[in-house]
C-alpha cells in the first residue's frame, strides 16, 4: 500500500500537470502553446492570442491543434478533459503560417494591456469560446 502512494505520488508530480495544449488561429497566422512545468498556461495563451488579434487587427478564432489522443497515458491520469482549455474547438494543425513582426512581440500601451485583460477574463468567465460559429470536428480519443 505504501509502494502504491508513492508511485502515486511520483506520477503526480512528474507528469500531474496535464498534457501542454497547442492552440493556433483560424487564420493560421498565429500558434502558441502551454508550457505547464514553467507554469505557463492557458491565460498565457489567451493573453497572446488577443495581442494577436489586437496588433493584426484579426478576426481570427482560438483553435486547439493538440488531440486527446495525442497525451500520453500518464499525462492522461491527469488530463481534466471538462477544463475550458479542453473545451476549445479542435482541428488538425495548419501546415503553413505565416509569420508577421508587427504582430508579435511588441510593446502595448496600457490601454491595449487592459482591453486584452478584460477580455481574457471575459472569456475565463464565460466559460464560452472566442469562435462565434465554431464547427464540430471529428477527434480521436474522445
Amino acid at each position: 500500500m505504501l509502494l502504491a502512494g508513492i508511485l502515486l505520488w511520483f506520477l503526480y508530480f512528474a507528469f500531474g500537470q496535464g498534457t501542454n495544449i497547442n492552440y493556433e488561429s483560424s487564420d493560421g497566422n498565429w500558434r502558441d502553446g502551454e508550457s505547464l512545468s514553467k507554469s505557463r498556461g492557458f491565460e498565457a495563451v489567451l493573453f497572446y492570442f488577443e495581442q494577436y488579434r489586437l496588433k493584426c487587427n484579426s478576426e481570427a478564432e482560438l483553435y486547439r491543434v493538440t488531440d486527446r489522443e495525442d497525451a500520453t497515458f500518464t499525462e492522461n491520469l491527469f488530463n481534466r478533459y471538462s477544463k475550458l482549455k479542453w473545451q476549445v474547438p479542435y482541428r488538425e494543425p495548419a501546415l503553413t503560417s505565416v509569420y508577421n513582426p508587427e504582430c508579435y512581440n511588441v510593446a502595448l500601451t496600457a490601454e491595449e494591456r487592459q482591453l486584452i485583460e478584460g477580455r481574457v477574463k471575459q472569456y475565463l468567465r464565460s466559460g464560452k469560446s472566442h469562435n462565434k460559429s465554431p464547427q464540430p470536428t471529428a477527434e480521436g480519443g474522445g
